[in-house]
């Protein structure tokens, strides 16, 4: 089956798309994004809560680099709880998955 698409409009750009959706690789490789995200989000958050506990430390607290690594963490926290809600509501509340 071949498509034409026309550069001058997006009018196939839709349909390729929806053909897309449905092919084996596009649904494995959504499938590892979705889950491996998740999977790296979850496992970067005790991580940066044991870099905040650690760099707050009596003996670590002189030192200026410690209040850099600190907020650093402390950011990178926010963003991944951010990624996590958006990733978690993606993932249950919308699914290309059709079974065959």
């Amino acid at each position: 089956m071949s498509l034409f698409i026309d550069n001058s409009t997006n009018i196939a750009t839709p349909i390729a798309m929806e053909l897309c959706k449905y092919h084996p690789y596009y649904l494995l490789g959504e499938t590892i994004w979705r889950f491996g995200a998740l999977l790296c989000v979850l496992l970067g958050m005790p991580g940066h809560i044991i870099i905040i506990i650690v760099m707050l430390n009596r003996k670590h607290r002189r030192q200026p680099i410690c209040l850099y690594f600190t907020t650093i963490a402390i950011f990178e926290f926010i963003y991944l709880i951010s990624m996590y809600e958006s990733n978690y509501y993606s993932l249950v509340f919308t699914s290309n998955y059709v079974p065959s």
